[in-house]
C-alpha cells in the first residue's frame, strides 16, 4: 500500500512568513508577552506549514498566518495559565525549607482537607456535584457542560460556584 501524499507547503505560506515575521512575533507576543514563546509560536505554525498541515488553496496567506499564530498564541497562553495553576502550590511548596514530602504533618493536613473537600462535594445535590466536577477537575468547559446537562451557561456557572463555595466553607470550618 503506497504511503498517504502529504501535500507540499505552498510557496506563498512560506514567502508570507517570512516577510511577515515581525509582524507574526509582533501578534504572538501581544498574547503571551514573551518573545521567546512568541518566536516557538511563530516556528510551529512555519512547522505546521511545512508540514502540509495547513491548506494547500489560501486566497490570502497573510491573513491565514496572522490567525494562525494568534490561535496559536491563545492556545499557548491559556495552557500556560492552567500549568500556571496547576502547578502554583508545588512551586511554593519547593520554597518550603523541608520538602512537603518530608513533613508528615504537611501530608496529614493535605489529606484531612482532601477528605473534607470530598465529602462537601459529595453532600451536594447531583447537578451541582456533576458541574463542579466535570467544570473543576476534569476542564470541561461550562458552555459543554450546560449542553450535556440540558441546563443554561449561567445556571452551570452558579452550580460551580455553589459548589466551589461549599467546598470553602467546609475547609473554613474544619480549621
Amino acid at each position: 500500500m503506497p504511503a498517504p501524499r502529504v501535500p507540499a507547503p505552498s510557496r506563498d505560506l512560506l514567502d508570507a512568513i517570512d516577510r511577515l515575521r515581525p509582524t507574526l512575533m509582533a501578534i504572538a507576543r501581544r498574547y503571551l508577552g514573551c518573545p521567546f514563546l512568541a518566536e516557538d509560536v511563530v516556528q510551529d505554525a512555519a512547522l505546521r506549514v511545512l508540514s502540509g498541515d495547513a491548506a494547500e488553496e489560501i486566497g490570502t496567506p497573510d491573513a491565514y498566518l496572522g490567525r494562525m499564530v494568534r490561535n496559536l498564541a491563545i492556545d499557548r497562553a491559556r495552557r500556560r495559565g492552567f500549568e500556571n495553576r496547576l502547578f502554583a502550590d508545588e512551586e511554593q511548596g519547593l520554597s518550603c525549607p523541608a520538602a512537603c514530602a518530608a513533613c508528615p504533618d504537611k501530608v496529614m493536613e493535605g489529606c484531612e482537607a482532601l477528605k473534607v473537600v470530598e465529602q462537601a462535594i459529595a453532600a451536594l445535590p447531583e447537578a451541582a456535584r456533576t458541574a463542579f466536577t466535570l467544570h473543576r477537575i476534569e476542564g470541561v468547559p461550562q458552555k459543554e457542560i450546560a449542553q450535556r446537562l440540558g441546563l443554561s451557561p449561567a445556571r452551570i456557572c452558579g452550580l460551580v460556584r455553589q459548589a466551589h463555595d461549599a467546598c470553602g466553607a467546609a475547609l473554613a470550618a474544619a480549621l
